[in-house]
């Protein structure tokens, strides 16, 4: 199956998502839904859970080991799963060119399959990124979620980590449950979005998958962000929102080593927009971090907004002892942040 596709001389690339776990099947059926190009493949312990679930496939794992339950918040049997279904696991996600892993860290399916997953993907040398979301202070499970984090850099070669802890300083205390929740959802669908965007559409300034591949093999903690300005007096907002996520863990643009930005548009983008937008990425990236950037500069009948600004960045960096405190400390010190409006129009 070609997963996503590129119209620039016939050359296609196979990008796959895998959702590990509920949080991950969750997060990876939102993504199926949306209609993105790629393939979506969803791995599971819990049958029933899988029954509701939607994706190009839908896979259950571990049935001699768990009879079609769940792991019982155990990686160890999450990690047996994942094992005993290595030949399923291998079918549907052989021959990608790029590997998306989505899960929720901390009980027993996602973070202890995830490994598995990825360790594979490294021994069939195939591009990997992890996208992990850690579980709240109350759970008591962030030791066990790092733990699986430290593992799986060793095969990954970019990791994503967004920390539900800081949920609740983004959104309006007033707002529910699910839209809250649906918040992480929108930031692992961003990820996906900008890498199948710099993969599938051909630019008028171009990047490409190889670009991307150069970007994601620089390693470590990666930083990925979008922004939308609908009309051009909300660049500036769309600018902060690249700027400033503060759902990922560990790590900010200042940290960035090397980054793509591609920016889509309707055609009416202006040329100081574009300035506006290159100029305070590239003074909030460290001085010498390599930027390569894309440009749609006649539009996309596809896309509706005045600019979509898509960031992909890499930081080479571990989650070190440093970085792991960083993560640990970053909810009480965003209190004394600044918040930029993009950010702060959302609270009260």
């Amino acid at each position: 199956m070609i997963t996503a596709y590129k119209s620039d001389g016939g050359v296609n690339f196979k990008i796959k998502v895998v959702g590990i776990g509920g949080a991950g099947g969750n997060i990876v059926q939102r993504i199926y839904l949306s209609g993105l190009k790629c393939e979506t493949i969803i791995l599971n312990t819990d049958a029933q859970a899988l029954s509701k679930q939607r994706a190009t496939h839908v896979i259950p794992i571990g049935k001699s080991i768990t009879q079609g339950g769940g792991a019982g918040a155990d990686p160890d049997l999450g990690r047996k799963a994942a094992e005993e279904s290595l030949y399923e696991i291998h079918s549907k996600t052989q021959n990608a060119d790029l590997l998306i892993i989505v899960a929720g860290l901390g009980n027993g399916t996602g973070t202890g399959a995830s490994p598995v997953v990825a360790r594979y993907a490294r021994e069939k040398n195939i591009l990997t990124i992890g996208v992990f979301t850690l579980p709240f202070n109350f759970e008591g499970k962030k030791d066990i979620s790092l733990r699986a984090i430290s593992e799986m850099e060793k095969y990954l070669n970019t990791t994503v980590v967004i920390d539900n802890n800081m949920i609740s300083e983004v959104v309006s205390m007033d707002s529910s449950v699910k839209e809250a929740y649906g918040l992480v959802d929108t930031v692992v669908k961003n990820c996906v979005e900008s890498i199948i965007n710099v993969v599938q559409e051909f630019s008028d300034v171009n990047v490409d998958f190889n670009d991307l591949k150069a970007t994601i093999s620089r390693g470590g903690l990666g930083y990925f962000a979008k922004g939308v300005a609908e009309r051009q007096e909300d660049v500036k907002n769309a600018i902060n929102d690249v700027l400033f996520n503060p759902l990922l863990s560990g790590v900010s643009i200042n940290d960035v080593k090397g980054a793509l930005v591609n920016i889509r548009t309707n055609g009416d983008l202006k040329m100081s927009s574009f300035d506006e937008i290159m100029d305070q990425i590239r003074k909030h990236m460290p001085e010498k971090a390599a930027l390569k950037y894309g440009l749609q500069k006649e539009g996309d009948s596809s896309v509706k907004s005045y600019a979509e600004i898509y960031f992909i960045g890499t930081t080479g960096k571990k989650t070190s002892d440093s970085i792991v405190d960083r993560i640990t400390s970053k909810q009480r010190n965003l209190a004394n942040l600044d918040l930029p409006p993009g950010v702060r129009k959302n609270k009260k």
